[in-house]
Parts: structure tokens; C-alpha cells; sequence
């Protein structure tokens, strides 16, 4: 008689929007050791060639003994999670959903209406990456599959891949490739920044940004008496040593003249800034996503797109208030 066990091609199969690719990997990279994953990064090589809409219909709907859906409001609105969630829900219509776990990333975000209201979600708020590793060991038992405890070996071989990670990352940040990258980052930023702040304006209730980019260093907005400036500094033409991002939020006064605010521009009254972060230029390791990276603590790091909302959102709060 065949073992049930042998259905399964994966353990665990991860869905998730592509913002939150390098979440997916840090959950991998703990697990990998143990179970048989499927990313579909990963799997690239593996699935080229093949009728994709095909392959993910397979591995979500019955390759897979679980599933872990990274979830934000836009999964299963991309040309992707879209196929991932039909599959997913065509599965649960004979099986239920007890092969799903759903990791809830936005507070804010309501499940999906067609998951059961008595379906318990992962707060990743509250329990982050390594609160989810047991809960995936947890339920790939629930499914029938077989588990083995993480050994001394596991644990090297983690410990390696996070050295061999760290110093592919150093030599890439002090590398030409790196200040070419950095530079085209910033611009990327810019462009990102200039997008939102268009789709933001209002001419019916009065919103509007005045902005500006100086150079290739500095983009500044300005609206309802704020400022939110971003500055790209850096010494050397071939590397990113005393490099980094500043982003500072003030508010002008009487004494804001224009030539403090052009003083400002140069560094030299910074510490009046109401709020200010220092990053560095980033890439994440394990999917080579360039970012930002918080210059006291390399752990946290942000894309392009997370620097903006975050800042555009701090900004809106003051500029919302003062209107």
C-alpha cells in the first residue's frame, strides 16, 4: 500500500507578494534543513520552460503537504498570488483549509472573505520569523509528515551560508558596482517619491507638494510650512566608505530664511531636524534585492518603495494637521 506520505513533492510551499520575497527566505533558510521547500526564486532553473500557470496550480494545489501565505491586501490581485489563491481555494473546496497557514504582515489588513472566520492567522507583529519556524513544524506533523530535530550540522550549514551571505555583501558594497548601484538606487527613490506625491495631490481640497531634485545627491519637498529632505552624501567617486542616506523632517519658522534652508541643504543646521533617519546602501543577501539598510543596525533593512511610504506617511500626518 502506498504510503500517503509520497504525494507530497513539498513539505512546505510559500506564497507571498514579491516585496516580501527576502521574509520568505528568512523563514526558508530555517527550516530548509528539515523539510523540502518550494520558493518559486529558488526553483527558477528547476521551472524553466514549464507552462507556469500549470506548475503553481500543481505545487499549491497538490504537491505541497502546507501551505504559508505571506498575506498583505494585494496578495492574490498579482498575475502570481492570483493563480496561487485559485488554486489554493479550489484545493480547500475538497480538503478544507487546514493545510493553510496565513501570516498576516498588515495589521490594518482584513483576511480574505472567503477563509473561514474560525481560521486562525499568524500575528508576524507579534511572533516575527523565528516564532513562525515551530508553527510550520507544528502543522507539516499535523499533515503527516515526518520531522527531525535541528542538529549541530543544520546549524553549521546556516551559519556558513549567513558567513559566505555577509561577505559577498561586503565586497559588492566596497565595490565601483556597488557606487554605480547606489547611485542608481537614489534615482530610483526620486522617482518612486515624485510618483506618490502625483498621486497624491488634490487640487479640490488644496493638497499640494512643491518638490525638487538638486543634482543627483538631493530631493526635497516642502508643503503646509514642512520640509522633508533627501540627501545622498558620499566622498569617494568608486565607493560607498562614508556613504549614506539621510532623511530629515522639519518644520519652517520665522527663522527659516532662505539662507538657512540653502545652509540646510549643506549639512550645516541638521541637528534642527524634528525627525531624522541615516541609512546605508544595502543588497539583501539571499535574493540580492538592493535596498537600505539602518546605519546603527544592518538587520533592518528597506526597499526603495518602503523608504518612501514610510516617509511620505510620517510627512502626510504633519502636513494633514497643519491644514
Amino acid at each position: 500500500m502506498k504510503d500517503i506520505n509520497d504525494k507530497f513533492e513539498y513539505d512546505v510551499a510559500f506564497s507571498f507578494l514579491q516585496q516580501d520575497e527576502r521574509l520568505a527566505y528568512e523563514v526558508n533558510d530555517l527550516i530548509q534543513e528539515r523539510f523540502k521547500t518550494f520558493i518559486y526564486s529558488e526553483q527558477q532553473k528547476e521551472l524553466a520552460g514549464t507552462d507556469g500557470e500549470k506548475t503553481f496550480n500543481e505545487v499549491f494545489g497538490e504537491k505541497s503537504r502546507i501551505v504559508i501565505i505571506f498575506y498583505r491586501a494585494d496578495w492574490g490581485k498579482t498575475s502570481w498570488t492570483r493563480i496561487e489563491e485559485t488554486a489554493i481555494r479550489n484545493r480547500a473546496h475538497s480538503e478544507g483549509y487546514d493545510f493553510t497557514t496565513f501570516v498576516q504582515l498588515e495589521q490594518n489588513s482584513s483576511m480574505p472573505k472567503w477563509l473561514p472566520k474560525t481560521r486562525i492567522y499568524y500575528d508576524f507583529k507579534r511572533w516575527g520569523v523565528k516564532g513562525l519556524a515551530p508553527v510550520i513544524e507544528a502543522k507539516v506533523q499535523e499533515a503527516g509528515g515526518k520531522t527531525k530535530p535541528d542538529t549541530l550540522e543544520d546549524q553549521v550549514a546556516r551559519h556558513k551560508r549567513k558567513l559566505l551571505n555577509e561577505k559577498e555583501r561586503i565586497q559588492f558594497i566596497d565595490s565601483n558596482e556597488g557606487y554605480t548601484k547606489a547611485k542608481i538606487e537614489f534615482n530610483k527613490l526620486y522617482n518612486i517619491l515624485e510618483k506618490k506625491l502625483n498621486e497624491l495631490e488634490d487640487p479640490q481640497i488644496d493638497l499640494h507638494f512643491e518638490y525638487e531634485k538638486q543634482s543627483e545627491k538631493r530631493f526635497i519637498i516642502h508643503s503646509e510650512g514642512y520640509g522633508l529632505h533627501f540627501t545622498w552624501e558620499y566622498k569617494f567617486s568608486n565607493s560607498l566608505t562614508d556613504s549614506g542616506l539621510y532623511i530629515d523632517l522639519f518644520q519652517k519658522t520665522r527663522a527659516n530664511t532662505k539662507a538657512f534652508l540653502e545652509s540646510y541643504l549643506y549639512g550645516q543646521v541638521k541637528e534642527d531636524a524634528i525627525k531624522r533617519e541615516q541609512l546605508n546602501f544595502d543588497i539583501y543577501p539571499s535574493t540580492k534585492q538592493l535596498g537600505w539598510s539602518n546605519k546603527n543596525n544592518d538587520n533592518e533593512f528597506y526597499t526603495s518603495e518602503e523608504i518612501a511610504i514610510k516617509w511620505l506617511t510620517i510627512f502626510f500626518e504633519r502636513v494633514s494637521k497643519a491644514q
